[in-house]
């Protein structure tokens, strides 16, 4: 088993191999304005289990970053299989899921040591209401100080269940704009949206220069429409974060290759300017 220090030396001479991932661990190529990224569970149903075997899949589909949602409870020797499983196929880590209290207990950070790349903080309606505007903008921006001395990209995701409506939404983006950190911004479940009566077109066309990642789960076909309309514009408005693909609401498609086919169907259509919006673009 690997030790911390082992893992970390590890990690540490994967990402010198590709000092871009360390330098913007969010960005897109020129040439591909959105950075696709696979989520463990996606391709469950044809590659299996195993992550690896996931990430493999992942890249045969053409996705250029894979995410590990699970990655802060995986040992030491899981973490780093799955981030040689990335590195191999010259893919990037995308955004992982940071454990809860991350903002409140930066030592909890401990979990995410050896690889840069985004987390996300899921914040729900307690944690959004539970303080004032100042007292959520100071205690963001300290938060995002610290993620900046580990080069690290801190990504607010709030949720919502009914309480707060699109308040818990409009409020997180707001108080990323007022700190205006470099590494603090939003990531945003676009099927959290739409439940919330928020079209993904709009509050990305208003906030796509401080959204760092957009959640798309199966895309059922009353919310496909405005994931795809939602994406055409956050591409129109230079979005430059990540798009997550995650296999929710498992029982609307059979696996994520149909998902992948109807995206590709409806994007593949929509040319802007000398450029096609195609899921090879993505």
């Amino acid at each position: 088993m690997l030790s911390r220090r082992d893992f970390l030396a590890a990690t540490a001479a994967a990402l010198t191999v590709r000092p871009a991932l360390a330098a913007t661990p969010l960005a897109a190529t020129p040439s591909s304005p959105l950075l696709l990224a696979a989520e463990t569970g996606l391709l469950e149903r044809s590659a299996g289990c195993d992550v690896v075997a996931q990430i493999d899949r992942a890249a045969e589909l053409g996705f250029r970053a894979f995410s590990d949602p699970s990655w802060t409870s995986r040992t030491l020797d899981e973490q780093h299989r799955i981030l040689q499983g990335i590195r191999r196929q010259d893919m990037t880590p995308g955004p992982m899921v940071g454990p809860s209290g991350l903002l409140q207990d930066s030592r909890r950070w401990a979990t995410c040591d050896g690889i840069d790349c985004a987390i996300r903080v899921p914040l729900g309606p307690a944690a959004l209401h539970c303080k004032t505007h100042t007292q959520l903008a100071k205690l963001w921006a300290m938060a995002a100080d610290t993620a900046d001395a580990s080069r690290r990209t801190l990504l607010v995701e709030p949720w919502d269940d009914a309480r707060l409506g699109t308040a818990a939404f409009l409020r997180s983006a707001e108080i990323v704009r007022q700190v205006d950190h470099p590494r603090l911004r939003l990531s945003v479940d676009a099927h959290q949206l739409w439940r919330a009566g928020i079209l993904l077109s709009d509050f990305g066309h208003r906030h796509c220069d401080i959204i760092g990642h957009v959640e798309l789960p199966a895309m059922t076909s009353a919310f496909r429409t405005d994931a795809v309309v939602g994406l055409r514009a956050l591409w129109r408005s230079g979005f430059r974060g990540v798009i997550g693909l995650r296999q929710g609401l498992a029982g609307h498609i059979a696996t994520a290759e149909v998902q992948l086919a109807a995206l590709r169907q409806r994007l593949e259509h929509d040319v802007t300017g000398e450029h096609t919006l195609t899921m090879d673009s993505l």
